[in-house]
């Protein structure tokens, strides 16, 4: 099975609620979600995923003693995006992340250097929310906040003519897609691969 992306738009600052709220209630709503989203062959990696929700509703994000997230983690981050939002869908999940890491390669030297091209680049390694970094082999997940966004739509509207090679052309204009209508929709972007 191909890692596919998922784009969507979000709210950011919802989200972000969620962390630190030390809300019982919202634990439990979270579990729920999570069971009903994910599905671990072993119980073990459940129990440490409700782990990293539970540390994430108590304590909030950005963990001082956490170097790099794991599989965990995503999946305990892509639970709290999903709570409680409705997300502006894309359909991204049509393509495959190498059609993704090659159009990355292929243009990231022509998008200025600054914000849009992290915000290209973050869509290759991802944007962790509790660790330093992600490292797993299989998915990660990112966010771009709606400026993110609008810096790098222009960003890649402004490609010199060439940059994107033919067979990628058609990935350049669904991204641009994507990211036009997130921000016509006025939302923040989430991103998970899997």
């Amino acid at each position: 099975m191909a890692l596919r992306p998922e784009i969507r738009g979000f709210d950011m600052q919802r989200m972000l609620s969620l962390l630190g709220s030390k809300d019982e209630r919202l634990l439990d709503e979270l579990t729920r979600l999570f069971d009903e989203m994910v599905r671990f062959d072993d119980e073990r990696l459940r129990e440490e995923s409700l782990a990293v929700l539970r540390r994430a509703v108590y304590e909030g994000g950005r963990w001082s003693d956490l170097d790099e997230e794991g599989e965990v983690h995503v999946m305990a981050a892509i639970v709290l995006a999903h709570h409680g939002q409705q997300m502006v869908t894309t359909e991204s999940n049509r393509w495959t992340m190498p059609a993704f890491w090659k159009y990355i390669e292929a243009v990231h030297e022509y998008v200025p250097e600054g914000v849009a091209r992290n915000s290209l680049l973050r869509f290759g390694v991802g944007r962790p929310l509790f660790g330093r970094r992600i490292s797993v082999e299989w998915s990660y997940y990112g966010f771009l906040r709606l400026a993110e966004v609008g810096e790098l739509l222009e960003a890649l509207r402004r490609l010199p003519d060439g940059v994107v090679p033919e067979p990628g052309r058609e990935f350049h204009v669904s991204l641009l897609g994507w990211l036009e209508t997130i921000q016509q929709a006025d939302r923040d972007l989430w991103f998970h691969c899997h």
